[in-house]
């Protein structure tokens, strides 16, 4: 229906102008502090919404603790892989998650194979994988990033693909509201205990002074979080995690354009082989 399609358009933006966020935030920030300000801020923001604080009321589904775990690794190895990585790489691996959806439902679902998503899903992993091994064939630079960032990047999408069939299970069990509310619970509790390791052994907190820029990076992926993470919710309850999972369509056009405007990002030509070949595969993967 055009609601779920606009839903869809909300909830690639605010995916897309989240990751660049974080990206500036990690400028000043360590990665764990910064997820653990986040999520406790986004946790507290939600707390309100629940009815008589039903969170921790809960009943005990190891679904639900599932797939929170699989929410906090997708943010968790996107803050690492982000620092070592680029937005327009992130923006090109991501649509290869209704092809991740679509193979582990296979797998454990027994969902069949059409042709043309057989050709499709490997054609769009093809394209994703030639992004992520870039810095071997053009040497580690500023424009192809690190090797480790672009596979903590896939690990982050392979968490964001279980993450969506995981919640896809809890919806007419618990609220979309509940279900986002545990994810942040989890997200800043983990971060802490973290974090209390970091400085033990004698990490900063702070990779450099916190700037109005990067601060101001933090407010705002706190209350994209909250958007975000609830309507992503909505749309998964409204239209399915395969549909929900088909944001990352628009996330190389919406994000490859903020990141050449705030981060000061160029594409190189093996990003645009690349990702037209991925966005090519997932067109064709999703082909009725």
């Amino acid at each position: 229906t055009m609601s779920n399609f606009i839903l869809l358009l909300v909830v690639a933006f605010l995916a897309a102008s989240g990751g660049g966020a974080v990206k500036i935030g990690l400028q000043s920030f360590s990665p764990y502090f910064f997820i653990f300000l986040r999520y406790l801020f986004a946790f507290l923001l939600v707390l309100p919404l629940l009815k008589n604080h039903s969170l921790f009321n809960l009943r005990k589904s190891k679904k639900l603790y599932l797939a929170s775990f699989f929410a906090v690794a997708m943010v968790v190895l996107f803050a690492f892989g982000i620092q070592l990585s680029t937005i327009i790489n992130s923006s090109i691996i991501s649509p290869t998650t209704p092809i991740m959806v679509g193979v582990i439902s296979h797998i454990f679902l027994k969902a069949r194979y059409k042709k043309n998503e057989i050709i499709g899903a490997f054609l769009g992993l093809f394209g994703a994988l030639f992004v992520v091994f870039l810095p071997v064939f053009q040497g580690e630079q500023t424009v192809t990033g690190r090797l480790l960032g672009n596979l903590l990047l896939v690990g982050s999408a392979l968490s964001y693909a279980l993450y969506g069939i995981l919640s896809r299970s809890l919806h007419g069990k618990f609220p979309e509201k509940e279900i986002t509310a545990n994810f942040f619970l989890l997200a800043w509790v983990t971060q802490l205990t973290f974090m209390i390791l970091a400085l033990l052994n004698g990490q900063p907190l702070l990779i450099a002074p916190i700037t109005v820029k990067a601060g101001g990076a933090l407010l705002f992926t706190v209350f994209n979080a909250v958007a975000f993470y609830i309507l992503f919710q909505r749309l998964i309850a409204r239209a399915g995690s395969v549909y929900a999972s088909f944001t990352s369509y628009l996330n190389p056009v919406i994000s490859t354009i903020l990141a050449v405007i705030l981060l000061s990002e160029r594409p190189t030509l093996g990003h645009f082989v690349g990702g037209s070949i991925t966005l090519f595969g997932v067109w064709l993967y999703g082909r009725k």
